[in-house]
């Protein structure tokens, strides 16, 4: 199994799990992450915490919209099949799930939307 199918396998096992936010601990770097899809870009300043509130956000697709006018999230660390995980959550059913150490992504909105995104994450150095 690639690793793309494998990612794609394990963020679509852990978004259809309705105890997703429960599942990791918090993200406790402070920072900035972007991500991005096609025609979408959502920024979110990390507090280290384990909270993440988004900045910036534009988009052409209704569904991240809805999702980015959520401005508080959750940002966790997952482990789930040996794939260490960094998840934004917005705690209304849509997640962008990012590999740790990679740019890899994926968002999983409320209204059923998938996209593969890239994720930036910059933290601050300590």
């Amino acid at each position: 199994m690639t690793k793309a199918l494998l990612f794609a396998v394990v963020c679509s096992a852990i978004a259809g799990t309705a105890h997703a936010q429960s599942q990791g601990s918090p993200y406790r770097e402070s920072g900035v992450a972007t991500c991005t899809a096609p025609g979408t870009s959502i920024e979110f300043h990390m507090d280290g915490s384990g909270s993440a509130r988004v900045i910036r956000s534009s988009t052409n697709y209704d569904g991240f919209r809805k999702a980015a006018s959520v401005k508080s999230w959750k940002a966790m660390r997952v482990e789930k099949d040996g794939m260490k995980l960094i998840v934004f959550d917005n705690g209304k059913n849509s997640r962008i799930m990012n590999v740790a150490g990679s740019q890899k992504a994926m968002g999983f909105l409320a209204d059923g939307g998938v996209s593969d995104m890239l994720c930036q994450i910059l933290v601050q150095a300590q």
